[in-house]
């Protein structure tokens, strides 16, 4: 169902009311998809849960733990 119209982060978004069942429970809440986009950018669930979702296909630099990279270096990539 089609929400109210809202910015989250920003970006122009509107809200979709959804439902998911399983067998064992169900879940309501919204997800907001950008107007422009049509990228989901926050879902909010009915029992208080808020996630909030930006900088789409942006490259991520993390630094992996010395002894990680000392192992696979030492691997020759044959199995």
């Amino acid at each position: 169902w089609k929400g109210e119209k809202k910015t989250v982060n920003g970006v122009r978004c509107q809200d979709w009311t959804f439902v998911m069942k399983s067998s064992y429970s169900g879940q309501k809440g919204s997800v907001c998809i950008g107007l422009e986009d049509h990228l989901p950018h926050e879902m909010t669930t009915d029992d208080g849960g808020r996630y909030s979702y930006s900088d789409f296909n942006q490259p991520i630099q993390f630094d992996a733990p010395e002894a990680v990279l000392q192992a696979a270096s030492s691997t020759d990539g044959s199995n």
